[in-house]
């Protein structure tokens, strides 16, 4: 019980990192893509913008690139060792809960890996300077549902933790 509890309580503190790390990424998305300046000045055109933005795209790469690693060992541990512990505890409502949850993980990895997809065919360099903007628009949108679906796919799960605490702290301990 104290194991699954501690598990719980790891899964929600990468849930608030995961949630930093989307804001952090949409800022600078938003900053990429210029979205302000362009509001303001939808037709100007300055020269090198475009190698600025590339360099710009290149200092996402990696902070990307942790968030979809860490979400992905995030969803492992919930779709292995927090359904197995769960089933462990013989409540199949909160097992039958935790799977509707998981099921939502393909939809977030199909999302993560919009955003990889977008991020390489900026970087790529085939781009036309005039299709260029378009797709780190479509980037900035892919960003944006994304944060979104995982934060309101962490609130669902958060719900479901409180009440797997509420059950365990229920049973009495082994051993």
């Amino acid at each position: 019980m104290k194991e699954t509890n501690n598990l719980i309580e790891g899964l929600i503190l990468e849930h608030r990192q995961t949630n930093e790390a989307t804001s952090n990424l949409q800022q600078t998305i938003n900053d990429l893509t210029g979205w302000k300046e362009m509001e303001a000045a939808r037709e100007d055109f300055v020269p090198g913008r475009l190698q600025n933005q590339r360099q710009k795209l290149q200092k996402l790469e990696e902070p990307l690139g942790l968030l979809d690693r860490g979400l992905r060992a995030h969803f492992f541990r919930e779709e292995t060792l927090l359904l197995k512990a769960f089933e462990s505890h013989g409540d199949k409502e909160l097992a039958s809960a935790l799977n509707e949850l998981l099921l939502e993980h393909n939809e977030l990895r199909r999302c993560l890996d919009s955003i990889l997809g977008a991020v390489a065919e900026l970087l790529s360099g085939r781009l036309s300077e005039s299709l260029w903007p378009s797709k780190a628009w479509d980037l900035r949108a892919y960003m944006s549902k994304t944060a979104e679906s995982l934060a309101v796919h962490a609130q669902k799960e958060e719900a479901l933790f409180d009440k797997a605490r509420r059950e365990l702290s229920r049973e009495p301990e082994a051993g």
